[in-house]
């Protein structure tokens, strides 16, 4: 099952808006008195996506407040944030692809992501600190691309 930040952000009873006038460095903003989630207007879906994901996170483990100075615990909501946007299996077959393709029909990181409907930054943390192990080549494949065409990437708002 795939998971949504949208339909999550909606049972925590969040009210999401979007806005221009956001910090584009952090992508959203809280304020705890009427529950609204502010996310930056006019990112792309798949940023979007990741940034909610991350800010529920920060939700929930009650740390938006203090965040600021905290590497450690960013990164740590990041890498829960990627774990619940990353569906394992999926990761794992393109993991799979990469050795049986050429290098000169491989293309770059962002691929990969996109193929995962994540960021770049989201996929290096779930590489890094979730499946280290099953480490995707630095080049992507281009075969998965095609398949992708056919089988896309939803983002359900």
């Amino acid at each position: 099952m795939s998971y949504n930040p949208y339909t999550h952000a909606f049972e925590l009873g969040l009210t999401l808006h979007w806005s221009h006038d956001v910090d584009e460095m952090e992508g959203f903003e809280w304020n705890p008195e009427t529950r609204v989630l502010t996310v930056l207007a006019g990112m792309g879906s798949i940023r979007e996506r990741c940034t909610l994901a991350v800010a529920i996170v920060m939700l929930e483990r009650d740390v938006l407040d203090s965040i600021d100075g905290r590497a450690a615990l960013f990164i740590e909501c990041r890498r829960v944030a990627a774990g619940r946007l990353i569906d394992a299996d999926r990761y794992a077959h393109l993991v799979d692809r990469v050795d049986h393709i050429p290098p000169a029909d491989r293309g770059g990181w962002r691929m990969h992501a996109a193929l995962l409907g994540v960021t770049k930054s989201i996929l290096d943390i779930y590489m890094n600190h979730i499946s280290p192990t099953r480490r995707i080549t630095p080049e992507a494949i281009i075969t998965a691309a095609s398949e992708a065409h056919t089988q896309p990437i939803q983002i359900v708002r």
